[in-house]
């Protein structure tokens, strides 16, 4: 069964066999109880304040304020929709953030072939897509940042 939160754990905490390892769960991509979003990839802003997580059912990125969420208060601030330029379903999977922080870069779309899948560039301060690249693989999961040189 495909989920829709996603957890805040203590590392440390985890290691020493803590029980309450787990900080925090936060509900991402939809407010409906009854709809699993399938949270797929998370990833921390560079200052620790937000993590941003895909969610593949939903069709959504949420951007989620670790303060809040650690204080059992309302955390998905923001939540984009996604959308591809052929309507189809946009089916976010992998994020990374640039070297510098400033953009989340999150690849998906479904997998209907070659030059299927596509990446959103993502201003995070703005938290808005800024950009989309096209045609980039076939069903693109997982991707990594390298600064210029």
């Amino acid at each position: 069964k495909e989920g829709s939160t996603i957890s805040l754990i203590d590392v440390a905490a985890a290691i020493s066999g803590s029980p309450d390892a787990e900080r925090a769960r936060v509900r991402v991509g939809s407010d409906d109880p009854g709809e699993n979003t399938r949270p797929f990839a998370v990833a921390f802003t560079s200052d620790g304040a937000q993590v941003i997580a895909t969610c593949f059912r939903s069709n959504t990125v949420s951007f989620v304020d670790v303060a809040d969420a650690l204080a059992g208060r309302p955390a998905e601030h923001v939540r984009l929709h996604l959308t591809t330029p052929n309507g189809g379903p946009a089916r976010p999977r992998g994020v990374a953030l640039t070297p510098d922080g400033r953009h989340a870069v999150i690849t998906g779309g479904a997998k209907t072939g070659p030059g299927s899948s596509l990446v959103w560039i993502l201003d995070v301060e703005a938290m808005t897509v800024i950009g989309t690249v096209t045609e980039v693989g076939n069903e693109s999961y997982f991707l990594a940042m390298v600064p210029n040189a």
